[in-house]
């Protein structure tokens, strides 16, 4: 049986896949007074799901496309080489100044396409983060 494993792995090709996987926001909920502004910390994660690690560290680029523009967030940040099989790893970012509303935050992993992948369709995401006014506080319930 090992010696069969072993013939099937032999045969596989190496590949790497990179690809925005999530965003998360501290503070989690974005709650500000009307007319102030909130600058979150936003956490991104990039994920391989090659079957081989990234030969590179991987760029990741931001940009805020509310309303139907395109602002440089910063400038391009670097995730660590990512392990395959759907390994990930982050890196975080300051987003300055969000007031109340919708806001589109659109990422690229591997924008300069310096990592040869099996699928390079997959590399933009555009996430949605909601700033808030009010919030309700609902009592939780567990069994």
């Amino acid at each position: 049986a090992g010696a069969h494993y072993l013939s099937i792995m032999a045969s596989l090709t190496s590949f790497s896949d990179v690809r925005p996987y999530r965003i998360h926001t501290e503070p989690g909920a974005l709650l500000i007074i009307p007319g102030e502004t909130i600058s979150p910390t936003v956490q991104v994660a990039a994920v391989n799901g090659g079957n081989t690690v990234t030969p590179i560290s991987t760029s990741v680029r931001l940009w805020d496309v509310t309303g139907g523009g395109q602002t440089t967030l910063q400038p391009d940040g670097t995730v660590p080489f990512i392990a395959g099989c759907g390994a990930q790893q982050s890196m975080s970012f300051t987003w300055p100044n969000l007031s109340a509303g919708l806001h589109l935050l659109r990422i690229e992993v591997d924008p300069d396409n310096q990592i040869v992948e099996s699928n390079e369709a997959n590399n933009v995401m555009t996430a949605t983060v909601l700033v808030g006014t009010y919030g309700v506080y609902l009592p939780l319930a567990q069994h």
